[in-house]
């Protein structure tokens, strides 16, 4: 094709080549790698089937076709892939077990006979094996860890505040002949908060509504929900007013 703009998703499975996994483990590990993207995709309204998908054995590159919102995909994709390894991991043996490496950037790209290449696939590449990222997913604990370009930022989420921008942080990244700059986004304040949720109604034995947020302005809301929460499941907050 012509060069085309392009978002591009660029994935990696944490820790895939670790030793004391065998050719079987690594092969459903893939399988269930895909498995979890089609799942995020569709649950956050993006045709899996209509993007572009590059094998990389470890991960995947993935662009995806213009029609489809980038404010969508960063407000929804990265909550989705959380609760799609969740779920793929809890019954998964431990040896296929997944946590995966997300890089956002959009850019120009050409695709040939061989797959796709461009400068800004050279980039996202940079980005999701970045050391700074690894250290991120490896720290945080959390299923995913997301890095995404300052393109990327700077055009889309700094622009649309129900993305959360206050959520990322900058981060230079340095890799053979790249110098960039990427921003990390931190836990999810919203992932956060169905956590302490989920939490709160296997100590209780209730079922609480689903919370979840979409815009940071609202969180002052679930911190008000999740102190009702507590109230009800007999237990203290560590928040202000306190002892």
């Amino acid at each position: 094709m012509a060069e085309a703009h392009r978002t591009i998703v660029a994935v990696d499975i944490e820790r895939f080549s670790d030793p004391s996994r065998n050719s079987v483990a690594l092969t459903r590990r893939r399988a269930g790698m895909y498995d979890v993207l089609d799942r995020a995709f569709t649950d956050a309204e993006i045709e899996f089937d209509q993007c572009t998908v590059e094998d990389r054995g470890d991960g995947a590159l993935i662009l995806v076709p213009p029609r489809f919102s980038r404010v969508r995909l960063v407000n929804s994709l990265p909550d989705r892939l959380t609760d799609a390894l969740r779920r793929y991991n809890s019954t998964a043996p431990e040896e296929s077990g997944l946590r995966l490496r997300v890089a956002l950037h959009v850019g120009e790209v050409r695709q040939d006979d061989f797959g796709v290449v461009g400068l800004a696939v050279v980039d996202a590449s940079r980005l999701v094996s970045s050391p700074q990222l690894k250290q991120e997913v490896r720290s945080a604990g959390e299923p995913i860890g997301l890095i995404v370009s300052d393109l990327f930022y700077r055009s889309v989420i700094a622009n649309a505040p129900e993305t959360d921008p206050d959520s990322y942080r900058m981060v230079h990244v340095r890799a053979k002949e790249t110098d960039l700059t990427a921003w990390l986004r931190r836990p999810s304040s919203r992932l956060r908060a169905r956590e302490i949720a989920r939490s709160i109604a296997a100590r209780s034995n209730t079922l609480p509504v689903a919370i979840y947020v979409s815009d940071s302005t609202v969180f002052r809301e679930v911190e008000t929900a999740v102190e009702t929460l507590l109230a009800a499941a007999g237990l203290e907050s560590d928040g202000d007013g306190h002892d």
